[in-house]
């Protein structure tokens, strides 16, 4: 039999390797956790339920599940304090009334009431129309005997959700112990019709049998069912007497039940009364009445026996199905009609208004006037019951004066429109979320003029835009977080058309072009923030490049020149290094394709690769030695070509098949050295399956999943000893979900999550002793909350968008450590950084989030430690070192973040260490370095950031022939002058692994250290010429780790500190010369938190 519930009657009128990352998800975790429950496995369940993470959209499902549980395991103080956790969380999820309900329960459950009244009450201050609150407090009121408060409470449920089958049936149930028949048979006999097929509903058909023939025994709680209205005292003594049961009642059924008889002789003797107040009569009695004065009582009556398994029964309603649809259709009809209109409490008084119900709840709630037209104050609500939007319409049913919409979440306002005759006319306002200003708009009937303005949550403008008519017409003007101009643009109609200026954040000219109707026409220069020249293009009718066009280095020599026909390159184009020599030629047709010849050119000036094309397929690839000579030629042989691309040194760079002019199976891509660095799969061009990365030892260094070209799924990473260090999902080539970040033991330094590529949820930091120093709370990318937590994990403070002058205290809450200026989120002017003693310890200046100028680091003792200079968050200028002494012991020069040029260390004492020359950020060509005494150590020679030599003086001072180092282990060992040995290394693939001796010119050691493939690991130790340790010092893969001793030259103790990967943290204890103990300091994650002079 088809089973249709009168529910369905409610159409609105109106209106791998990994740790932490887990396999399954979140559903696929629910759905475990509750079928261990259903097998009574709760613990199981809960643990199920607790590897959802914080930051996933199905996370308050987990945790209502875990809730649930603790509920069924009478463990109250968990469910309680999982509950309020989840109450408190400040990233928007759905139906959070349910979490008040749940913790309501769970104080009912630990009896204690005060606390489950308080969590309700608390609930419906947010959600005043939560139909699951009004019935939860309802039952808690019924258990502890509060009988008056519960039956009011399950009214309000009724009306918050008239569709509602259990509201319905606890008025019943209250009304039929009280002997009031009259309501009883009107409440129980809707919640047959809600729900004609549960378990509960036969056991209803039987109470409302046992009421109707009198065998139902009462229990009255003395309460007044009705403060006014429903005087129902005559007819319940009717249905007390059987009267409807006698033979001479005349009555016809189908099927003649009991409750069928006494609700015929109820809806026979009274009638609907519009001016009386009471309950059951306003709510049940139209509805009611209709369906006797529509002759579907018979119909009503049958549809409420579906649940009894009575053969019987069945086979007449089977039998008689016609007369259940025809009452199905015409009921359904009416229950609609009737629920569209209801008597409640409405602006301060009981009357009658129109209700709006949808998905079960009120959706609105407002006036109509006899002709059917809306006027006055409309209330629409949230599905969870909180307020949605305050509207108002006048008395032609027409939208006027303040409309006011809310957010879900929040409840806070997020837009303020005012109508005039169903128009938009004044000013209208839009909120973010959490409150603060996002836009104004003014509208003249209806459409847009005048100024529209979008603000940062900050306060300040982000956008100024001319309006007219609906479209932008003028200027606009786009604003930096830090108030600095943007963009300024020119709008016609809706199009921009005229000049469009970008700047950087400097306020520095970034773009200038020209737009025709919304097209870029004409020439566009792009700039660098210190004015230089970046780029220049040309743009034809169409808004597509066309003609020539020019890139520059910062420095102002050209990177590409060339020529470009509707957006294709054409012609001869020429790609040159940063110091203006070429590096390759390549030619295309008139169509865009590659055809003729590409030729890369070593820095020398030496072609050594030539790819040929025709019409854009790739024919043949040769490698060239020094000399011109041919050294290997790979040629297409039908549709296949086995690629193999070379560094300068011919080195292989890449390898792989090319069929069909398109990328295919397995790819190797190689370093200087010959180490395969990545190896990827491509499937007709496109990246699929699993890409992995190699650290230079050999050992896994990531692994990415990629699924048509786009990252799609686990990402992996690992440091040079095989330790997990990061991990994460991708999604449609955006970090997805929750991420990541391990210390070089394993343990969490960062965790975080991503929704569409933007921040949602939690972002944690740790300490490197494990506790959590920080977190910041995301919603879709918009930052909610940073809170600062002190050495205990106690918040020591809370910001939401910084904004102004910010001061942060330290781990210990002892100082104020930070000081900075803000702009709408993003750090602006002067910041400071403070030591326990008031020092500074940093300074600088940034604009827009970029440090800019020049930023100092002091010493201890006050003098400069470090200087460096910034542009836009770039290093654009000197970085100078100096040791405590005042003496200069690093100096570079850095041209938009790269190392430029020739690079300085000096010792103490103000001789050269070393030196070496930079080119776009890496070593090229000489390095020497140097003794204490000046006397040279060795030469080395880099190409490009690739060691390739190295070289020494002989006894009569001359440099010997340079000893290239191939690829794989390398023993060096390089000489003074005199003789003596200067350094012993070992090297693979040019990075130093294993012990590194360096000696002073008189022979004793200087430095001895080990290294990881280039990083240091374990203990370093330096030594005074005298064969005195000068310092011993702790490391783990390149970051200080352990304890940093520093001696006298006499040998005594000068200093020790305590360093967890790379932070100081723990003691520093300074000591003169005689071993006395003379300043104390305590770090906690790399901030000093306490000191003492001794």
């Amino acid at each position: 039999m088809k089973k249709i519930a009168f529910l369905a009657f409610f159409i609105p009128l109106f209106l791998s390797a990994q740790k932490n990352i887990e396999n399954k998800s979140a559903i696929e975790l629910i759905r475990d956790g509750i079928r261990l429950y259903d097998q009574k496995s709760y613990y199981d369940a809960i643990e199920k339920f607790k590897q959802v993470s914080v930051n996933d959209t199905n996370y308050s499902t987990a945790q209502y599940e875990t809730a649930l549980t603790y509920l069924k395991l009478e463990e109250y103080f968990f469910a309680q304090k999982i509950l309020k956790e989840l109450i408190a969380l400040e990233v928007s999820y759905p139906n959070r009334a349910k979490a008040y309900v749940l913790l309501g329960q769970a104080y009912d459950g630990d009896n204690k009431l005060d606390e489950a009244l308080k969590a309700y009450e608390e609930g419906l201050k947010k959600y005043p129309k939560s139909q699951p609150l009004y019935f939860a407090r309802a039952t808690t009121y019924a258990k502890f005997e509060k009988h008056q408060e519960a039956l009011e409470d399950f009214k309000r449920s009724a009306m918050c959700n008239i569709g509602h089958p259990g509201s319905h049936l606890r008025l019943g149930m209250i009304a039929a112990r009280e002997g009031q028949y009259t309501q009883s048979l009107l409440s129980l006999m809707t919640f047959l019709l809600l729900e004609p097929y549960s378990d509960r509903s036969a056991s209803v058909v039987s109470l409302i049998e046992q009421i109707a023939d009198g065998s139902y025994a009462t229990e009255p709680k003395n309460i007044v069912l009705s403060q006014e209205g429903d005087k129902y005292d005559d007819l319940n003594l009717f249905i007390t007497n059987k009267v409807a049961l006698q033979d001479k009642y005349k009555a016809k059924f189908t099927i003649p039940t009991s409750y069928a008889k006494q609700l015929h002789l109820v809806l026979s003797t009274i009638k609907y009364n519009k001016s009386d107040e009471g309950f059951w009569n306003q709510t049940y009695m139209p509805f009611y009445e209709d369906i006797f004065k529509s002759n579907l009582l018979d119909g009503m009556v049958l549809f409420t026996l579906k649940s009894v398994e009575s053969k019987d029964i069945q086979k007449k309603l089977s039998s008689k199905s016609k007369i259940t649809d025809n009452f199905f259709n015409q009921g359904g009809a009416k229950w609609r009609e009737h629920i569209s209109k209801q008597f409640i409490e409405f602006e301060g008084k009981k009357q009658h208004v129109l209700t709006v119900y949808q998905g079960g709840g009120l959706q609105a709630v407002g006036k109509i006037s006899d002709d059917n037209k809306t006027y006055g104050t409309y209330y629409y609500y949230h599905k969870d019951g909180g307020l949605s939007l305050v509207a108002n319409f006048d008395d032609n049913g027409d939208k006027s004066g303040l409309w006011t919409w809310y957010d879900f979440f929040t409840h806070k306002v997020i837009e303020e429109t005012t109508f005039k005759a169903n128009e938009m006319n004044g000013v209208t306002k839009i909120y973010f979320p959490s409150g603060e200003l996002k836009q104004t708009r003014k509208y003249v009937n209806g459409e847009v003029q005048d100024t529209m303005y979008n603000y940062y949550r900050g306060g300040g403008i982000q956008e100024k835009i001319a309006m007219k008519d609906g479209l932008r017409n003028g200027v606009t003007v786009g604003y930096h977080p830090n108030g600095e101009v943007e963009f300024t643009a020119i709008y016609e109609k809706g199009e921009p058309n005229g000049k469009y200026i970008l700047n950087h954040l400097n306020n520095q000219k970034f773009r200038e072009l020209n737009l025709v109707k919304g097209v870029v026409v004409g020439n566009r220069k792009t700039y660098y923030p210190d004015g230089q020249l970046e780029n220049e293009y040309e743009f034809n009718e169409e808004g597509v490049a066309d003609g020539p066009y020019t890139k520059y280095f910062q420095n102002g020599k050209i990177e590409e020149k060339g020529t470009l026909k509707n957006g294709n390159s054409v012609g001869e184009i020429k790609e040159y290094y940063s110091n203006g020599n070429l590096f390759s030629t390549s030619v295309f047709d008139e169509s865009g394709k590659e055809n003729g010849s590409i030729i890369y050119y070593d820095l020398d000036g030496k072609k050594y690769e030539e790819f040929v094309y025709k019409k854009g397929s790739l024919e043949s690839i040769t490698l060239y030695d020094k000399t011109g000579k041919q050294v290997e030629k790979v040629e297409r042989s039908g549709k296949k070509l086995n690629y193999k691309s070379h560094f300068q040194t011919g080195r292989v760079f890449a390898e792989g098949l090319i069929l069909s002019d398109k990328k295919t199976g397995l790819w190797k891509y190689y370093d200087q050295y010959g180490n395969i660095k990545y190896t990827e799969k491509y499937k007709d061009g496109e990246l699929t399956d699993t890409t992995f990365g190699y650290h230079p030892n050999g050992k896994l260094y990531y692994q990415i999943v990629y699924e048509n070209g786009k990252r799609n799924g686990l990402y992996l990473e690992y440091n040079q000893l095989g330790t997990l260090v990061e991990e994460g999902m991708y999604k449609d080539d955006e970090r997805s979900n929750d991420w990541y970040v391990y210390d070089s033991n394993g343990d969490v330094e960062y965790e975080s999550c991503y929704k569409n590529g933007e921040r949602h949820g939690l972002q944690k930091s740790y300490a490197v002793n494990g506790a959590l120093s920080q977190y910041d709370i995301y919603d879709k990318g918009e930052i909610i909350a940073s809170v600062f937590l002190d050495t205990a994990e106690n918040v020591i403070q809370r910001f939401g968008v910084f904004h102004g002058n910010v001061t942060l205290r330290d781990a210990n809450n002892s100082y104020d450590h930070f000081k900075a200026s803000y702009k709408n989120g993003a750090s602006d002017g002067k910041t400071t950084w403070y030591s326990v003693t008031g020092k500074v310890l940093v300074e600088g200046n940034f604009i827009n989030n970029k440090r800019d100028g020049l930023w100092t680091w002091y010493h201890d003792n006050g003098k400069v430690r470090k200087t460096i200079m910034y542009k836009l968050g770039e290093v654009h200028g000197a970085i100078k070192e100096y040791a405590e002494n005042g003496q200069l012991i690093y100096d570079a020069n850095y041209e938009n973040g790269n190392a430029q040029g020739i690079i300085s260390h000096y010792y103490e004492n103000g001789k050269l260490e070393y030196q070496s020359n930079y080119m776009d950020d890496e070593r090229h060509g000489k390095m020497v370095s140097y003794a204490l005494d000046g006397s040279v150590q060795q030469y080395r020679y880099y190409e490009k950031g690739v060691l390739i030599s190295y070289s020494y003086l002989d006894k009569s001072g001359k440099e010997v022939a340079p000893i290239v180092i191939g690829a794989g282990k390398s023993e060096i060992v390089t000489y003074y002058q005199s003789g003596s040995k200067s350094v012993e290394q070992t090297r693979i693939n040019g990075e130093i692994d294993g012990v590194y001796l360096e000696y002073h010119a008189n022979g004793k050691v200087a430095v001895k250290s080990n290294y990881i493939y280039g990083d240091r690991d374990g203990m370093s130790t330096e030594y005074y010429e005298s064969g005195v340790k000068k310092s011993e010092k702790s490391y783990k893969l390149g970051e200080k780790h352990g304890l940093h001793t520093e001696y006298f030259p006499s040998g005594k103790v000068k200093s020790t500190q305590e360093f967890m990967f790379d932070k100081a943290d723990g003691y520093y204890k300074v000591y003169n010369e005689a071993g006395k103990l003379i300043q104390t300091s305590y770090y906690f994650n790399d901030e000093i938190i306490s000191f003492k002079n001794n």
